[in-house]
């Protein structure tokens, strides 16, 4: 290669680099500028948007019924039936309302309460047994129901007898029962400390009991308990 011919070369090498940087600069400079004008754009509409947010900031004020946007209300979907317990303090409902008399079947092997059809009752004439039900709750908020035997047979118990003198009293304040073995009847504790007054359910008796006894009604000469609990004659 001659001398001319090299020179020639060279020149065409160093034009085609400096093409090639200047492309890579024009790129460059391309995306700087797209850059800046996004965060220009950003700056421009940043400050639109929290005015619109701000602007009547007063919308988010809590508000002066608060208190019943933000208390949930309770569902009852379990109401026991049982006696109140030896360490629990409880009330009971003062209404005649929450109070409902009628036949129930105790099953004690399972610690259970039954209603039963009154038709029915003639298969279990030892297990029916006629009950006024009354409508408590303990100072921890739990519902239940407390079945007391009727009859005079029934208050001749001194364990009944004494019952329902605790249920009287719970109509009024917190009181818890203990059974006294000597006795034979249950000790009546009156709170010695503030406990704020019950929050009663807002449902009816009719609600309560059908919650309570959702699974527990006898009302087929078929049903499991009359089959346990009876000697049904086939024919």
């Amino acid at each position: 290669m001659t001398a001319n011919e090299k020179g020639g070369t060279d020149r065409q090498n160093d034009q085609d680099k400096n093409a090639e940087q200047a492309t890579h600069e024009t790129v460059g400079a391309k995306a700087t500028d797209s850059a800046t004008q996004a965060e220009a754009t950003a700056k421009k509409v940043t400050p639109s948007i929290q005015q619109d947010l701000f602007d009547n900031i007063h919308r988010l004020r809590v508000g002066s019924n608060f208190t019943e946007k933000s208390n949930p209300q309770k569902v009852l979907v379990t109401v026991p039936v049982r006696k109140p317990e030896p360490q629990e303090f409880f009330r009971v409902h003062p209404a005649e309302e929450y109070q409902f008399d009628t036949y129930t079947v105790e099953v004690k092997s399972k610690k259970e309460h039954y209603l039963i059809e009154p038709n029915l009752i003639p298969y279990l004439p030892s297990d029916a047994k006629p009950k006024l039900i009354f409508t408590c709750i303990n100072a921890q908020g739990v519902v239940f129901l407390y079945p007391l035997p009727l009859g005079q047979a029934a208050r001749a118990n001194d364990y009944t007898r004494s019952a329902f003198t605790a249920v009287e009293l719970a109509k009024k304040s917190w009181v818890r029962m203990t059974a006294n073995e000597t006795l034979k009847a249950y000790d009546i504790w009156e709170g010695s400390i503030e406990i704020p007054d019950p929050d009663w359910p807002t449902q009816p008796m009719t609600e309560l009991l059908r919650i309570a006894f959702r699974e527990r009604f006898i009302d087929s000469i078929e049903h499991p308990i009359i089959k346990q609990l009876a000697a049904v004659k086939r024919t």
